[in-house]
């Protein structure tokens, strides 16, 4: 079967790659290259690089519905189209061109998390179980029928980088079913259940309202790990890595308004009051500058017990 693949991240590289082994890869759809760094060098993306150490066809289209990218693409006769994490909405122009469809992999079980943030926001919405869906594409938003689908656990202290990673095999198992299945000639099965939505992620949304209970901070904290990273307003401290506690000192953690720190712990770091419960404070990066252990960020920024985070 001649396939099309769109992807572009560094992280659907082993999903390329098991294609690329296994099927007949024809050509490429990635986004265009991007400006990186103080000189604004163009670089192009994981997927565009891999494509091209294999001599395939790559295509960068800004525009989906350009009538040049139409043409280019119709011409290879691709029967399948395989999507992971390739970045826009495909029009209709593109979803009616393979006549074996367009499937797509989605990293959550559908219809839990329709959008583009899926595994940040199953971890920041507390989900103890995630995957990854093999679905036929149509105009909707990740509403197509499902073809297959497979669940794994999220573990407790689980961030968003590690599901991430953690996924990757689940991504490929259900590539391999999936393909099988359409060979066969599945039409997938309409989606059922609570429907929910994953948009992507903002820089406020990382923004820690202490007021919360410490579990839903940490969840906070894991989902939007590495971006935009949680933080709190005093001071934009990014919260990078913590734990709930119990607080050592209860007649001052009951003395002490939510946001306060209410102990120190040596060469770890610091305890938050959240309502209700503690989070242990472990990694922190300050405004512009690195990354740091929370022990490290007191000794320089002289925090004390009572000082507040809001």
């Amino acid at each position: 079967m001649k396939i099309a693949f769109f992807g572009t991240p560094e992280y659907v590289v082993p999903i390329f790659e098991y294609l690329l082994k296994n099927e007949h890869i024809i050509c490429v759809v990635t986004r265009a290259d991007k400006p990186v760094g103080r000189h604004l060098q163009h670089l192009p993306s994981p997927i565009k690089k891999k494509a091209l150490q294999k001599n395939i066809p790559v295509l960068t289209p800004e525009n989906l519905k350009d009538n040049d990218f139409i043409s280019k693409l119709s011409t290879l006769n691709s029967e399948l189209a395989i999507v992971a994490a390739y970045g826009k909405i495909l029009p209709k122009e593109v979803l009616d061109m393979f006549p074996s469809g367009c499937v797509n992999l989605h990293f959550s079980i559908l219809p839990k998390y329709r959008g583009a943030a899926p595994i940040q926001w199953a971890i920041i919405k507390g989900e103890k179980e995630t995957g990854v869906t093999g679905f036929f594409m149509d105009e909707g938003l990740d509403t197509g029928k499902i073809i297959f689908q497979k669940k794994i656990e999220i573990a407790q202290n689980e961030d968003s980088l590690s599901l991430q990673k953690k996924l990757i095999p689940v991504a490929i198992d259900v590539l391999s079913e999936t393909l099988e299945k359409v060979k066969k000639g599945f039409k997938g099965e309409a989606q059922t259940g609570k429907v929910s939505y994953a948009p992507p992620l903002k820089k406020s949304d990382g923004k820690i309202d202490w007021n919360r209970p410490a579990g839903e901070i940490h969840n906070l904290i894991r989902g939007t790990k590495p971006w935009p990273a949680a933080y709190t307003e005093v001071g934009s401290l990014k919260i990078l890595d913590a734990e709930t506690s119990q607080s050592l000192n209860l007649s001052i953690s009951q003395s002490l308004p939510v946001g306060s720190i209410v102990s120190i712990q040596k060469n770890v770091g610091f305890i938050v009051k959240c309502n209700p419960g503690f989070l242990l404070i472990k990694t922190v990066q300050p405004a512009s500058k690195n990354v740091m252990t929370a022990w490290s960020f007191l000794l320089g920024y002289k925090l004390a017990v009572a000082d507040k985070l809001s």
